[in-house]
């Protein structure tokens, strides 16, 4: 009688642990067939490059106010309202709005702007926008 009961614990134990092999299986795929078919799918470096400019923006350094103190083709100095200063660099791809659109030529000594963009590792920023206040 104990051989019995002794067997029928080990045949309830080698079948829990076949049906949960089993479904771990079953689990893996149906998570990769349910990618495969395009319903869900991350593109993780994407989501990595967004959250990191986003981080970049968020920390202060990716947007200011203040007055130009000088320009050049592809970057100006600002002059914040602490009495500190960064350069900004503008590109083809930056936007420079005013009323209407702007141009690099509308960016002058003394205007007021404010700037948004990326803070680079040496303190600068990569404008995204440039406002004309």
């Amino acid at each position: 009688m104990k051989k019995n009961i002794l067997l029928m614990i080990i045949i309830i134990v080698l079948v829990g642990a076949l049906s949960f092999y089993a479904g771990m299986n079953y689990g893996k795929v149906q998570k990769s067939n349910f990618a495969k078919n395009g319903n869900f799918q991350v593109d993780r470096n994407f989501l990595s490059n967004q959250n990191e400019n986003m981080k970049k923006m968020s920390q202060g350094g990716g947007f200011i106010n203040g007055s130009i103190l000088s320009k050049d083709d592809k970057s100006i100095t600002v002059k914040l309202n602490n009495g500190g200063s960064k350069i900004v660099f503008f590109g083809d791809s930056t936007q420079i709005m005013k009323s209407t659109t702007g141009t690099p030529a509308d960016i002058n000594i003394d205007t007021n702007v404010m700037v948004q963009g990326i803070s680079n590792s040496d303190g600068s920023i990569t404008a995204k926008n440039i406002q004309i206040r």
